[in-house]
């Protein structure tokens, strides 16, 4: 693994030695010291700088995301920064020639313009910050190309726009377009810099802590998503054949959903969760339930007397646990349950959190994409913390994905296929 980080940084030095030094030869081969302005090596850097960003800004999109986004993106990414990087050029072998010459630029800039809005639209729904970073450059570009419009143009007609002209004349005004689109790509470059720092940004996997991404999520809870779907249908299956009269525990209760199928028939049933915000709208959908609703986390469970629940339930709540939570949640578990009481819990695939979706995504009110930090457990790892704490025997069930979940999400198709065991599912009984 060291090595393989080792391989591809230097890989990516290597990359910006390359792309500097293809920016710094298409400055050179291309300004003429004999015919052109001084100043016109200026606006050959300044090209330049920003086909060097061109080139780093595919290289890092391919090493980085290439392999995560759909096709057409990626296609769309090495398409355009192609064909950038040919009008480039075209635009300045044809600096003898004005009209050409404009074209040439102006279709290089609304290339920009196009990538940033198939990025725009395809990561609204992916990443918060590569949406905001893409945002950032579709304002910067479209500035480029009105400055170059309003500004660059009728600096040549003052010098002189005419069939023959060159655009690199000793002309004074010739020498303030020079400088002035200098100025302006040097300043697009700052900008991309600073698009740069947003797409680390969103490498660096921002994980908001349950707390956090709960809160922010209850405004749009309903909308759910792949995980909440796949476990709900095998949950609610479960739940019939539980024994629900009696005391129930429902913690992590989240929005309810589970607290009010769950006090039906339950004499009395306590809900725990963290969010405050989760458990307004938890008793906005339990109103006229005997519902007891407690803000809390592991620790509220040290409170209550051993013995005081028929059962405990706990659906989707033991990846935001770290393991040293989870022993104590169900060690905690097997204490307040009396004898005869029984536990369920539902997971998801310890392998399906660790290599392919690292987090619990969601999709806040604001649309934005939204990552809560997660901490897998394997099956054995929940099996041991169970029988620690007095549940010999264990009903484990592995959900796997039908061809309707795929079909009700589609993203999931494109991370695992009908089969996959997405869901864990535990149920004991205390002796």
């Amino acid at each position: 693994m060291d090595s393989d980080i080792a391989r591809l940084r230097f890989v990516r030095i290597l990359s910006h030695l390359v792309f500097i030094a293809a920016a710094a030869a298409f400055a050179w081969v291309f300004y003429h010291p004999d015919t052109d302005h001084p100043l016109a090596l200026l606006l050959h850097c300044g090209i330049a700088v920003n086909l060097w960003s061109a080139l780093q800004a595919a290289f890092s999109f391919t090493t980085t995301c290439g392999h995560k986004v759909k096709p057409w993106l990626r296609g769309a990414n090495l398409t355009s920064m192609a064909a950038i990087m040919f009008f480039c050029i075209l635009a300045m072998a044809a600096k003898e020639h004005p009209c050409r010459h404009i074209l040439f630029v102006h279709i290089a800039l609304s290339l920009y313009i196009i990538w940033d809005i198939l990025a725009i639209k395809y990561y609204k729904s992916v990443s918060v910050f590569l949406y905001e970073r893409y945002v950032l450059l579709f304002w910067a570009d479209l500035s480029l190309v009105v400055v170059f419009f309003a500004g660059y143009i009728p600096f040549l007609y003052a010098a002189g726009f005419k069939k023959g002209a060159t655009i690199m004349t000793p002309d004074t005004a010739h020498m303030f377009a020079n400088i002035f689109v200098f100025t302006v790509l040097i300043a697009e470059l700052l900008v991309y810099l600073y698009a740069e720092f947003l797409f680390r940004l969103s490498k660096s996997d921002i994980l908001l802590s349950p707390e956090q991404g709960y809160r922010l999520w209850a405004p749009n809870y309903k909308s759910g998503n792949a995980i909440i779907h796949v476990e709900r249908r095998h949950t609610l299956s479960v739940l019939d054949s539980l024994s629900l009269d009696g005391s129930i525990l429902d913690f992590g209760c989240g929005d309810g959903y589970y607290a009010q199928s769950i006090a039906r028939p339950a004499n009395r049933i306590m809900a725990i969760d963290q969010c405050s915000q989760m458990l307004e709208n938890a008793r906005a959908i339990c109103s006229g339930f005997n519902i007891d609703f407690s803000l809390g986390s592991v620790d509220r469970l040290r409170g209550i007397p051993d013995g005081s629940f028929d059962g405990v339930f706990a659906a989707l709540v033991i990846d935001h646990l770290r393991d040293g939570e989870l022993e104590l949640f169900v060690s905690e578990c097997g204490r307040i349950l009396r004898s005869g009481g029984w536990i369920y819990l539902s997971d998801v695939n310890a392998y399906y959190e660790q290599s392919i979706h690292p987090y619990a995504r969601f999709v806040d009110a604001k649309g934005y994409v939204r990552k809560i930090v997660v901490y897998p457990h394997s099956i054995s790892s929940v099996l041991g913390a169970l029988s620690r704490s007095g549940f010999p025997s264990i009903d484990l069930t592995e959900v796997p994905v039908t061809e309707e979940d795929l079909c009700a999400w589609p993203d999931l198709r494109d991370e695992i296929s009908v089969g996959f065991s997405l869901i864990s599912s535990y149920l004991g009984v205390k002796p």
